[in-house]
């Protein structure tokens, strides 16, 4: 074996470290670069106008399917030909001009559950695989972070959803007449994509758990 392919068969994750570690770097810098602008323009004495996603936003908006509020999702055909071809509007932007605390933090529940998906993402798969690379791919430690892995990517697919959908519901309830914020939990736009994900790590992490006791075997005959 070359020194190459011994430097590959030591590192089989090395692509994927790469990916993860420049986008929790860019990541990082970007929240770390949003902070010192908001903290510099209120030491001016300027006020801030800096959001992450709608984090911080003087409005609170929320998106929403177009039976919400479907006189609203009318488009006008006037650009397009007649008999040709239709335009139609799924989703609908709602905001409230001047809302209360509770609606903006009710509003800024979606983007920071994608804020935490994406970063405890990151992260829960870089700490698999620093565990794989210091024990080893079949031992209890990377089958267990790799459990991790996938119940937190399980829970933030399928329980997530509902508390954003309730979220974007209070803001639906102050801003449409006749709506409640009960209504958006019937909208919660799970992805069912990443559900399989979710339960295709956690099938891994039992394939990983089961072939420990056969490398502890292997081992021991080496």
């Amino acid at each position: 074996m070359s020194q190459r392919e011994v430097r590959r068969d030591r590192n089989p994750f090395g692509p994927l470290e790469t990916v993860v570690s420049v986008l929790l770097a860019y990541l990082f810098l970007g929240l770390a670069g949003t902070a010192l602008i908001a903290v510099a323009s209120l030491a001016l004495g300027e006020g801030t106008n800096v959001t992450v996603g709608t984090i911080g936003d003087r409005k609170a908006c929320a998106t929403v399917v177009n039976e919400t509020a479907p006189a609203t999702t009318e488009v006008s055909q006037r650009d397009l030909r007649r008999g040709v071809a239709a335009a139609h509007a799924e989703e609908v932007e709602i905001c409230l001009s001047e809302p209360t605390r509770w609606q903006k933090t009710a509003s800024a529940l979606e983007p920071l559950g994608l804020l935490v998906f994406v970063l405890g993402s990151l992260l829960l798969v870089r700490r698999v695989i620093e565990g794989a690379r210091r024990s080893g791919l079949f031992t209890e430690v990377t089958a267990a972070r790799t459990r991790q892995l996938g119940w937190f990517l399980l829970v933030m697919t399928l329980v997530w959803p509902f508390v954003a959908a309730a979220g974007r519901g209070v803001v639906v309830e102050a801003a449409v007449r006749g709506g409640t914020w009960t209504g958006q939990l019937f909208h919660p736009g799970i992805s069912v994509s990443l559900v399989v994900v979710s339960l295709g790590v956690l099938s891994v992490a039992r394939v990983l758990r089961r072939a420990v006791p056969m490398q502890d075997e292997l081992d021991a005959t080496v």
